[in-house]
């Protein structure tokens, strides 16, 4: 196995050991926070709601340690190492694209899985 490729595993093993480490500090606080003060939720939102940004935004981290989306010194965002415009409009950009297309799946895989439950 090349460096390289070891780097990458290393890495990505790294990763999912924070994920689970997170999703299941989460799953506790949620629980917590619901049994002692439902008003910290607040009214338009709910578990599900929580967990499906904090899955979009795991898929940022995923792009960031597996350099899908990067970030030159001066500011200008990449994609696959290809620049991408600055005037791209949030909705457009390619790594909301597909951190929206995976959410929903990785927040239904965390309850599926029993990392998650929506009591």
């Amino acid at each position: 196995m090349n460096n390289m490729r070891l780097a990458f595993v290393v890495s990505l093993i790294w990763f999912l050991h924070w994920l689970c480490l997170i999703l299941s500090s989460i799953r506790v606080i949620i629980a917590e926070s619901l049994s002692q003060t439902p008003s910290l939720i607040g009214s338009w939102t709910s578990i599900w709601d929580y967990l499906v940004t904090l899955a979009h935004e795991m898929v940022h981290v995923k792009q960031r340690v597996k350099g899908e989306w990067g970030q030159k010194v001066d500011g200008t965002n990449t994609w696959h190492k290809k620049i991408v415009s600055p005037f791209t409009k949030y909705w457009d950009e390619p790594w909301e694209i597909d951190a929206r297309a995976w959410e929903r799946y990785i927040a239904n895989r965390a309850i599926y899985e029993g990392i998650v439950t929506l009591k």
